[in-house]
């Protein structure tokens, strides 16, 4: 049964697909394997991965499935004259509907043990966030992950281990290995409250272990042209060779003082309320902890990682919160202490805009593109070469939308005189005219309009 505050949850998904609907660099092998699946379909050697494979293999798995969700409404908007980059809205919005769906049977769950004032104030949480919404609708592999892992919470929330394990099994052996670090906890509970036993844990375990990454060789050893388990492969790059620290080291701490301040912000004050009020919550915090902890080991931290917490610390939260409201007007303290939760929901709406915005002006490449094409619309066989930076900051292959150009993404290019046009960073190209500039974020001003902008993304056209 879908209510308001999921269709509400929905609705702030898609309300940063439109203001954000470029993609960077992370996101760039899932983006450019659905777009390919959609348009190239069984051409592999049109796909993209071939000519940048990044640095480890991802797996198909998961942007088939959005290609496939998706693929109604992209012939549709074909049929309807709009261009690939509507597809770009499509997809991502596909993805959040996902993702707002297994948030709804988590909510639904924590509404039959909590009660419904506890999940209300869980959804108004998760939409007053920013990262948490943000990221539901980027392709990414913890994204993928995370609708799985929200079916997991339900389950657990149920005491249905054998569901957790169909859940997190899956998108532990497809998508992120190293959920194996927050099943483990949550199992070892339910072996100690008798909830699942150790027989039927391993057994079912096994089962679905061997299913999921038979099921991922299968088809990504077709994909990719060779016998691979990509996230066997992922996993033994960041974990066993530790490379991962190649993108940058952050302390044991960053996670706790860092990354998650900045997606729970008011939600934190009320945890402990929650914990000290309610002792139903001890357990889930005690296991999203024990994952933290052990996660905060690898020496490569970004706050994307550790998205599958958010949920369990705003439920935590969120009993916090109801506890609150509930006793408002039974004395002055209570009373005080709900203007002091108000304020933190509205502190938290606040960053929230702040960050919103902010991450308009994030993809300069994306917009870049799009100028281009609105700008040099009449050209007829251009050929744009797209630098480093414009490729990393939202250019994707659903932007490329004339069939009659051609689009460079060639790196250490020396010589430009055979393109007609140009997405660079450089402030001057010899033998070309800027056309436009692109301004993107560059930092906080303590002074009206607050965000400062600069020119990232610069285009040139040929001269005659």
């Amino acid at each position: 049964e879908m209510k308001w505050r999921d269709v509400a949850a929905w609705a702030v998904i898609v309300i940063h697909v439109l203001i954000s609907p470029f993609t960077k660099v992370e996101e760039s092998f899932n983006l450019q394997a659905i777009h390919d699946v959609l348009y190239h379909q069984s051409d592999l050697a049109s796909y993209d991965h071939f000519e940048f494979p990044g640095v480890v293999p991802r797996t198909f798995l998961g942007p088939i499935v959005i290609s496939v969700l998706s693929s109604p409404f992209v012939f549709l908007a074909q049929n309807a004259h709009f261009t690939k980059l509507a597809s770009l809205y499509i997809v991502r919005i596909v993805l959040g509907t996902c993702i707002a769906y297994a948030l709804s049977r988590m909510r639904r769950s924590i509404d039959k043990i909590f009660g419904s004032t506890v999940s209300g104030f869980f959804v108004i949480l998760c939409c007053l966030q920013f990262h948490l919404f943000f990221y539901s609708s980027r392709p990414l592999p913890n994204t993928f992950a995370l609708g799985l892992v929200l079916f997991g919470y339900s389950a657990w929330l149920n005491q249905d281990y054998v569901k957790f394990l169909m859940a997190f099994v899956p998108a532990a052996g497809i998508f992120r290995s190293e959920l194996v670090l927050l099943a483990a906890p949550i199992l070892l509970h339910g072996l100690f409250t008798r909830a699942i036993s150790l027989p039927r844990m391993i057994g079912v375990g096994l089962l679905l272990s061997v299913a999921s990454i038979s099921t991922s060789m299968a088809i990504d050893s077709y994909f990719w042209n060779r016998m691979l388990w990509p996230e066997g492969e992922v996993f033994w790059f960041n974990t066993y060779q530790n490379k991962s620290h190649q993108w940058g080291v952050s302390p044991y701490h960053w996670y706790f003082t860092s990354a998650l301040p900045r997606a729970l912000t008011g939600a934190i004050p009320m945890i402990p309320v929650g914990i000290f009020l309610d002792p139903r919550t001890r357990p889930y915090l005690m296991c999203v902890m024990t994952f933290l902890g052990l996660y905060s080991l690898l020496p490569h931290k970004e706050l994307r990682f550790i998205i599958y917490t958010i949920p369990i610390f705003n439920m935590i939260s969120a009993v916090g919160f109801q506890r609150v409201f509930i006793h408002r007007k039974r004395n002055w303290k209570y009373s005080m202490t709900w203007y002091l939760s108000l304020m933190l929901l509205s502190l938290t709406l606040m960053t929230t805009v702040v960050a919103t915005v902010i991450s308009a002006y994030n993809y300069p490449g994306g917009y870049a593109l799009r100028t281009l094409h609105t700008l040099e619309g009449n050209a007829a066989s251009a050929h744009v070469h797209i630098d480093v930076l414009s490729a990393e900051t939202g250019v994707s292959r659903f932007g490329e939308v004339r069939k009659d150009w051609k689009y460079s993404k060639e790196e250490n290019v020396t010589d430009f005189s055979r393109y007609s046009h140009l997405l660079s960073e450089k402030k001057r190209m010899d033998g070309f005219e800027k056309v436009a500039e692109i301004e993107g974020f560059r930092g906080i001003m303590f002074r009206w309009p607050l965000i400062k902008l600069h020119p990232q993304i610069f285009l040139y056209k040929k001269k005659s």
